[in-house]
């Protein structure tokens, strides 16, 4: 991401006026686009595939106002139509659980949602300013299944919710949460130590800023929808490993794996887009072949 994007979030968000240091605003963001891109970005690895998901921890002593950089960032994620959060408290099955009910337009049983099969990624955010509190004291159980999914593996299978293996498709968990060094020794028992659980995470430390603000200020309106657009535009530029050239929006580039499809969805968006904005039908230029 780019300076430019940063000094407009800061703006936005208030940093050097705001209780809560720079460094939660700018991971906190990093974090909500990782989430809002989900599976749609790819990067190669390998014989593999890195995804933009994080598992980020804010870290500091009470009061220095990691729920703040959370939840400004949270609710910019929310404004760009993004859904899938994870309960402010839960249980490893409850967990999976709400992975595949995201996906449902309807609420269904247990038994429903072993039989779902889903074709899109089920993807969830963590949102928890306290994440003892969402994940429980010493739940070794959940920890461990937390580090099978940040991987991004192809399907994930979780034995017995009603009897059966639960079956999630492309699960794609992120992590913004928020903790105290008396919380995290509450959170993670000592075998955690040697568990691939804290080599997936991003600790960052923040120190207090001083500041003590009693009314805060709300943002501008015009900075809250730039924002908004230039999220959006992140989303829209990119898919897999395909993008819109910065030098002529006529020209895709590849950027070392992306495919057909990836093409196509972005020219049929630079289409839309056209057309919604100035009610103009444009074609390729060139004959498409599969």
């Amino acid at each position: 991401m780019s300076k430019k994007f940063f000094d407009l979030y800061f703006e936005y968000a208030g940093v050097g006026r705001s209780e809560s240091p720079a460094v939660f605003h700018r991971w906190a963001i990093i974090g909500c686009v990782g989430t809002m891109l989900g599976r749609q970005v790819r990067i190669p690895f390998g014989h593999g595939q890195i995804y933009p998901n994080q598992f980020i921890m804010l870290m500091g002593t009470p009061g220095t106002r990691k729920s703040t950089a959370i939840n400004t960032a949270v609710k910019v994620l929310k404004s760009t139509g993004y859904t899938r959060f994870a309960g402010d408290k839960t249980s490893k099955e409850a967990f999976l659980r709400d992975m595949k009910q995201n996906d449902a337009t309807d609420f269904l049983s247990d038994a429903d949602l072993e039989e779902m099969t889903l074709d899109s990624p089920a993807e969830v955010c963590i949102a928890a300013d306290e994440f003892t509190d969402f994940v429980g004291q010493n739940n070794m159980d959940f920890l461990t299944m937390l580090t099978k999914l940040w991987d991004c593996p192809p399907d994930y299978k979780n034995p017995k919710m009603q009897g059966k293996n639960v079956a999630v498709h492309q699960p794609t968990v992120n992590i913004l949460s928020g903790n105290t060094l008396q919380g995290f020794s509450l959170a993670f028992p000592a075998e955690a130590l040697g568990n691939g659980f804290m080599s997936r995470l991003l600790f960052i430390h923040g120190e207090p800023t001083g500041k003590k603000v009693t009314f805060p200020q709300p943002p501008e309106f015009e900075i809250t929808e730039r924002v908004i657009f230039y999220m959006n535009t992140i989303k829209e530029r990119i898919k897999g490993d395909m993008s819109f050239s910065e030098e002529h929006a006529n020209f895709l580039v590849n950027n070392g794996d992306g495919t057909f499809e990836d093409a196509i969805y972005l020219i049929n968006l630079a289409k839309e887009k056209i057309k919604e904005q100035f009610n103009i039908d444009i074609e390729e230029e060139i004959i498409i072949y599969k």
